[in-house]
């Protein structure tokens, strides 16, 4: 290697093939080995990370002057990038297991909006003003306590059970159909 670790990482940021070429070569395996553990040895997984990782670099390379850094960058990016390609995995099973089972049609929604309503009226205030604080305003639990000067242990009990409350009755609601 004739040239710097910088060198070579901004002639890679300037768009110079080559030397991409020549660093993705000299760092396949490092990069592949690292995508292999956050991947639990998926073969396939591990070099689409690698892939992903690469194009990462050519978009946006990182000014790293020693092997060491190189190190720690490409074991965070690998681990980032494998983070990232689950969770997008796990939101694209989600949104096919929705597809498969439908949610409620507009007028069951409609229904049920007005169920929630009505139960919620029946809440005592202060059950219903926490429930408000947590839901629609998100609020902490620290921040309710505060508000209604108890702990925030006793706004989450007292939010439980609002919560509870609601619960039972919607399971005596569906009881009665």
């Amino acid at each position: 290697m004739g040239q710097s670790l910088a060198d070579q990482l901004q002639r890679i940021a300037s768009g110079d093939r080559g030397a991409f070429a020549a660093f993705y070569e000299q760092r396949f395996d490092q990069s592949l080995a690292l995508a292999r553990r956050a991947a639990r040895g998926d073969d396939q997984e591990s070099h689409d990370i690698v892939h992903d990782v690469m194009i990462k670099l050519i978009h946006k390379t990182p000014r790293i002057e020693t092997e060491a850094q190189l190190g720690a960058w490409l074991k965070r990016v690998t681990l980032t990038t494998a983070l990232d390609r689950a969770r997008a995995e796990r939101r694209r099973a989600a949104r096919e297991r929705a597809a498969e089972h439908p949610g409620p049609s507009e007028p069951e929604d409609r229904a049920r909006t007005e169920w929630l309503r009505a139960q919620l009226a029946e809440l005592d205030p202060e059950a219903l003003a926490i429930l408000e604080m947590r839901h629609r305003f998100a609020w902490t639990l620290a921040r309710i306590g505060e508000v209604l000067g108890i702990t925030p242990g006793a706004a989450d009990r007292k939010l439980r059970t609002a919560h509870t409350r609601l619960a039972e009755r919607a399971m005596e609601g569906t009881r009665d159909d």
